[in-house]
């Protein structure tokens, strides 16, 4: 058995920096940790939490799950980060989510303070749930999921062409949202000044 990095205080690192577990997951979630540069991590499952924000280069978790939380900023690589049916959690508490790539997962949540901003498709097997204090954009790929929640202050431009079959509670400035089939609407649906 692989031995996995677990932490019993605070990681600090500064400049680049790479964790690996092996075999095993990949722990690090104290809210002290300050990885101040780009950071390269793999694991079977990989948890982590910084201080700062938090710039991951290249991520491979090797099915697992997935928990990615940065007090500021959170920037993800521009390739696929799968799950699998393991949740996949992504947060910017203090900052901007930035996804270049395509994101999957089981049940997958989306968190941006000043926003998200989503390059690839997302797929979520179960739920997508979006928090957002700013705005979310879609730049590329479709969102794919059984149902779609979301709380957005800006707007939530989510674009055409989406897989969605059935938006639950939704709330928005703005919500443009276009799908390829049935969509059931089973929660409250606010959105703002457009709809």
């Amino acid at each position: 058995a692989g031995r996995r990095p677990l932490e019993h205080r605070p990681v600090g690192v500064e400049g680049e920096g790479g964790v690996a577990g092996g075999a095993g997951a990949v722990t690090l979630e104290d809210e002290d940790n300050t990885f101040v540069g780009a950071v390269d991590v793999a694991g079977t499952g990989i948890a982590m939490t910084n201080g700062t924000d938090l710039l991951i280069t290249s991520l491979d978790n090797r099915g697992g799950a997935v928990s990615l939380v940065a007090d500021g900023d959170l920037t993800l690589p521009t390739h696929a980060i799968d799950t699998g049916a393991a949740d996949l959690r992504l947060a910017a508490l203090g900052g901007a989510l930035s996804a270049g790539g395509a994101l999957s997962g089981g049940e997958v949540s989306l968190r941006g303070r000043d926003g998200i901003g989503i390059g690839g498709g997302v797929t979520a097997l179960g739920t997508l749930a979006l928090r957002i204090d700013g705005a979310v954009t879609r730049a590329g790929g479709v969102l794919t999921a059984q149902v779609l929640t979301g709380q957005v202050a800006g707007a939530a431009m989510l674009g055409d062409g989406n897989a969605i079959s059935e938006l639950g509670a939704f709330s928005a400035g703005e919500l443009e949202l276009g799908t390829t089939g049935p969509l059931a609407v089973t929660g409250p649906v606010d959105g703002g000044d457009r709809l």
